[in-house]
C-alpha cells in the first residue's frame, strides 16, 4: 500500500502516446459547433398565446359556482 502512496504520478509510454495523439487531434480538427437536433414534435406544435386569460376565466367560473352552491341556500 505504501508503494502506491509514495509513487509519483508518472504516465506510462502508452499513456504519453495517447495523450500526444489526442492533443494533435485537437489541434488539427476544426471547432465543433453545437447543432440543435430536429425535433418533429416541436415542429408540429404552436405556442398557446391565450392560455393565461382562458385559465383565469375558467378559475373565476369555478369560484363563482362554488360560491353559488355554498351561499344560495
Amino acid at each position: 500500500m505504501a508503494l502506491f502512496i509514495k509513487r509519483e504520478d508518472q504516465r506510462t509510454e502508452l499513456q504519453e502516446r495517447i495523450a500526444a495523439e489526442l492533443r494533435q487531434k485537437l489541434k488539427t480538427e476544426s471547432q465543433l459547433e453545437y447543432e440543435k437536433p430536429e425535433n418533429n414534435i416541436e415542429s408540429t406544435t404552436h405556442e398557446s398565446e391565450h392560455l393565461g386569460p382562458v385559465l383565469v376565466i375558467v378559475g373565476a367560473l369555478v369560484v363563482l359556482g362554488v360560491a353559488y352552491l355554498l351561499f344560495a341556500r
